[in-house]
């Protein structure tokens, strides 16, 4: 049975949990870290490797660890640089890819420090899609990002499709003109996610992930706002549609009268000039992409890295959370 970081510190006992605050006290020795890290429980281990920056000979040592499980906290590490992180790049056990490859944790709303470009290439190159179906996308960097729909291998040029916003009229033509069906799929799934007569035809009728995904993020028709207004698959479909940059100047003040505190609608003058906006989304290179909510800011004039900014967290915590 897979244990989760909640199930690990509950079964602690006193004494664990004592030996993971010593884990985690920035004075503690490296031999003793050494040491909790070889005999110390699977609480002691988890906090070690999870929650904290740790020494050169330390991080050598976890990373040749043989539990699965406390390498796979350590590529979950917000506290340690991607240098760090991605020396488990290459590790046997998927558990432990699939981690690095979904990323620190990371407060929400903040982006984790993209990995070396040619880790995640590699990583695009000979990790399954399961393994990259996390917030992978978040660890990529804007310039890698930039250039990807470029790049000799078609499971690179996937991902690329994800920069679509900020991409000529040239280069889009060539990924719809792409000798890899899954790259042409792709960038058909972007222009047709910009018609919005398409959506409307293939707007879901019960509520779902790809049904918030479209009436949060996606152009929507006059009949789409409309029926949301009048008849919503779900109570909060009005909130949803509030954050929309298609929503109709006339509907703005009504949607924002019934939008729970905290959401907002957009004034009547967005969504600013295709040039200047970011990603919508992940660079998923599947045909139906996990919606997330989008945690990016569009600046007039400038171009501002997807996802929301990065900053290195130095948070630390006792518990599992």
């Amino acid at each position: 049975m897979v244990k989760t970081p909640e199930r690990i510190w509950e079964e602690a006992d006193l004494a664990a949990r004592r030996l993971a605050g010593l884990a985690l006290n920035p004075s503690t020795p490296q031999d003793v870290l050494l040491r909790l890290l070889a005999e110390g429980p699977a609480a002691v281990r988890m906090v070690l490797c999870r929650d904290r920056v740790l020494p050169d000979a330390v991080v050598d040592a976890v990373i040749e660890h043989p539990d699965t499980y406390t390498r796979s906290f350590f590529a979950r590490n917000p506290h340690v640089g991607p240098a760090q992180r991605v020396r488990l790049i290459d590790d046997p056990e998927w558990f432990v890819r699939a981690h690095l490859a979904d990323g620190p944790r990371m407060p929400f709303g903040i982006r984790p420090e993209p990995l070396p470009d040619e880790a995640l290439v590699h990583m695009i190159r000979t990790y399954g899609n399961d393994e990259l179906a996390g917030l992978f996308y978040q660890q990529i960097s804007t310039e890698l990002l930039w250039t990807m729909h470029t790049h000799p291998d078609a499971r690179v040029r996937r991902w690329g499709v994800g920069a679509w916003e900020w991409l000529s009229a040239d280069a889009r033509a060539a990924l719809l003109a792409d000798p890899d069906e899954d790259v042409r799929d792709g960038a058909l799934l972007r222009t047709r996610n910009e018609d919005a007569a398409w959506l409307e035809s293939a707007l879901p009728a019960r509520p779902c992930h790809g049904r918030t995904d479209m009436l949060c993020n996606l152009p929507l028709t006059r009949a789409v706002v409309d029926l949301v207004l009048t008849a919503p698959a779900s109570d909060d479909e009005r909130a949803m549609i509030a954050g929309n940059p298609s929503l109709p100047a006339d509907v703005v003040v009504p949607t924002a009268r019934t939008s729970p505190p905290g959401r907002t609608s957009r004034p009547a003058d967005w969504p600013p000039s295709p040039t200047t906006r970011t990603p919508r989304s992940g660079p998923w290179p599947c045909a139906t992409p996990r919606p997330r909510r989008p945690s990016w800011n569009a600046s007039a004039g400038t171009r501002t890295p997807p996802y929301g900014p990065r900053r290195r967290v130095t948070r630390t915590s006792r518990g599992p959370g």
